[in-house]
């Protein structure tokens, strides 16, 4: 059983339940969503071609010997150049092809401020509530949206102009 904190939208570690890890994921991606100011920092893939133009959040496979957090603070150093704190992390979980999980963390940045780097995003985009669908996501993000508007706490309209 995921053990939800007081506000009722994260818990504090992944949710790789029993019933999970039984079905056996063939491998595990974290990304973050990198939270400040009432926004997110959204990611616009370059490649692959099925990708290119889309949105989601930084992250990456979580290799063997490494727990999902060393992952996701690995992966967000490469892909954004900085150090990012795990807030908490979602309760649901995507299924990716050939039998992957997704999982997300909100996280904040520790040192450094998030840039595009290694080539694997070719934008960065802080994003409020109400901006969330104006972003053409990958499908396996679209399932974090709904919790993610009640973190960030926006109402339409509270949110414009340009990163925090």
């Amino acid at each position: 059983m995921l053990a939800m904190r007081p506000d009722g939208l994260l818990i504090d570690s992944p949710p790789l339940t029993d019933r999970v890890l039984s079905e056996g994921p063939a491998y595990v991606v974290v990304a973050g969503a990198v939270v400040a100011s009432s926004r997110v920092l959204a990611t616009r893939r370059s490649y692959p071609a099925w990708a290119a133009g889309r949105w989601e959040f930084p992250g990456g496979k979580v290799d063997a010997g490494e727990s999902p957090e060393e992952a996701l603070r690995r992966e967000l150093c490469e892909e954004l150049s900085c150090s990012v704190r795990v807030i908490g992390w979602f309760p649901e979980l995507a299924r990716l092809p050939r039998g992957g999980v997704l999982l997300l963390a909100a996280v904040e940045v520790g040192e450094g401020e998030p840039t595009v780097s290694l080539g694997v995003h070719d934008q960065l985009r802080w994003a409020a509530a109400d901006q969330l669908e104006d972003l053409d996501w990958l499908e396996p993000d679209l399932i974090f949206l709904p919790r993610l508007r009640m973190l960030l706490g926006e109402e339409p309209g509270d949110c414009v102009g340009g990163p925090p």
